[in-house]
Protein backbone atom coordinates (compact mmCIF):
# COMPACT_ATOMS: atom_id res chain seq x y z
CA UNK A 1 0.00 0.00 0.00
CA UNK A 2 1.48 3.33 -0.88
CA UNK A 3 0.31 5.86 1.86
CA UNK A 4 0.96 8.87 -0.72
CA UNK A 5 -1.85 7.62 -2.78
CA UNK A 6 -4.26 8.34 0.46
CA UNK A 7 -3.08 11.43 1.80
CA UNK A 8 -4.82 14.53 1.46
CA UNK A 9 -3.93 18.35 1.36
CA UNK A 10 -0.27 19.95 0.36
CA UNK A 11 2.96 19.53 1.79
CA UNK A 12 1.93 15.75 3.02
CA UNK A 13 5.02 13.38 4.01
CA UNK A 14 4.84 10.19 2.57
CA UNK A 15 5.10 7.42 5.74
CA UNK A 16 6.20 4.01 5.60
CA UNK A 17 3.21 1.74 6.16
CA UNK A 18 5.34 0.32 9.26
CA UNK A 19 4.95 3.98 10.50
CA UNK A 20 1.57 5.04 9.75
CA UNK A 21 0.94 1.46 11.64
CA UNK A 22 3.39 1.95 14.58
CA UNK A 23 1.30 5.33 14.96
CA UNK A 24 -2.73 3.92 14.64
CA UNK A 25 -1.41 1.12 17.37
CA UNK A 26 -0.07 3.99 19.30
CA UNK A 27 -3.09 6.01 19.19
CA UNK A 28 -5.41 3.24 20.05
CA UNK A 29 -3.63 2.46 23.35
CA UNK A 30 -4.00 5.58 24.20
CA UNK A 31 -7.57 6.03 23.19
CA UNK A 32 -8.16 3.04 24.85
CA UNK A 33 -6.40 3.82 28.03
CA UNK A 34 -8.06 6.96 27.76
CA UNK A 35 -11.80 5.38 27.22
CA UNK A 36 -11.08 3.03 30.53
CA UNK A 37 -10.92 6.14 32.48
CA UNK A 38 -14.01 7.97 31.43
CA UNK A 39 -16.25 5.35 31.04
CA UNK A 40 -15.03 3.47 34.44
CA UNK A 41 -14.69 0.14 32.64
CA UNK A 42 -12.00 -0.75 35.31
CA UNK A 43 -13.49 0.98 38.52
CA UNK A 44 -13.85 -2.50 39.88
CA UNK A 45 -10.32 -3.43 39.43
CA UNK A 46 -8.37 0.19 40.03
CA UNK A 47 -8.94 2.79 42.92
CA UNK A 48 -6.52 5.28 40.70
CA UNK A 49 -6.65 4.68 36.95
CA UNK A 50 -3.66 7.46 36.55
CA UNK A 51 -0.73 5.19 37.40
CA UNK A 52 -1.98 2.71 34.32
CA UNK A 53 -2.40 6.10 32.34
CA UNK A 54 1.45 7.07 32.80
CA UNK A 55 2.45 3.28 32.23
CA UNK A 56 0.84 3.35 28.91
CA UNK A 57 2.25 7.10 28.25
CA UNK A 58 5.57 5.81 29.01
CA UNK A 59 5.05 3.08 26.86
CA UNK A 60 3.62 4.74 23.29
CA UNK A 61 6.10 7.28 24.04
CA UNK A 62 9.13 4.19 23.97
CA UNK A 63 7.51 2.99 20.95
CA UNK A 64 7.40 6.06 19.17
CA UNK A 65 11.22 6.66 19.86
CA UNK A 66 11.38 8.77 22.96
CA UNK A 67 13.71 7.48 25.64
CA UNK A 68 12.63 5.93 29.18
CA UNK A 69 12.86 8.88 31.33
CA UNK A 70 15.57 7.43 33.31
CA UNK A 71 17.70 7.71 30.97
CA UNK A 72 16.72 10.90 29.03
CA UNK A 73 17.44 12.80 32.74
CA UNK A 74 20.38 11.02 32.93
CA UNK A 75 21.82 12.61 29.42
CA UNK A 76 20.59 16.27 30.46
CA UNK A 77 23.43 18.48 30.89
Amino acid sequence: MDVAEHAVGEGVVAVAPGGVAEGTVCWARLYGAVAVEVFGHLDFALTDPRPLFDHTVREVLTALGEPPADRRSAAAP
